[in-house]
């Protein structure tokens, strides 16, 4: 997930009457979280892994999970497909996401995503 920095373990509760915070809330995409990630170093850190991740299994046809969070689910599809934003990715708690990839000419594509259901409800 994104490294909140100053306002890991804190809630919107604690945090509302922050002004930094506030500010950060108005324009996310610009603001730095003190002591903490912005969304551009975010988003480089997941494109950065991911790169690095493919990479290494290009010649790989197996199934591969990744344990991660909903920010980092976010923009890996986002990153991976042209019709997903980020926003528009739902993966919540309780579930698993898929996201089946294929390697055309060197480069990799998404042929599908979507949130599972967890695990136990299959039993």
């Amino acid at each position: 997930e994104m490294n909140f920095g100053d306002w890991e373990g804190r809630t919107y509760e604690d945090l509302k009457e922050d002004g930094v915070y506030c500010g950060w809330l108005a324009d996310w995409q610009k603001k730095q979280i003190p002591n903490g990630e912005s969304w551009p170093i975010f988003r480089e850190r997941v494109n950065v892994f991911l790169e690095h991740f493919l990479h290494d299994r290009a010649e790989s046809n197996s199934n591969i999970a990744i344990i991660t969070h909903k920010g980092v689910i976010r923009e890996m599809v986002s990153l991976l497909t042209d019709e997903a934003e980020y926003w528009s990715v739902e993966a919540e708690f309780g579930t698993y996401y898929e996201i089946k990839l294929y390697r055309d000419n060197g480069k990799w594509f998404c042929s599908g995503h979507g949130a599972r259901p967890d695990l136990e409800e299959r039993r």
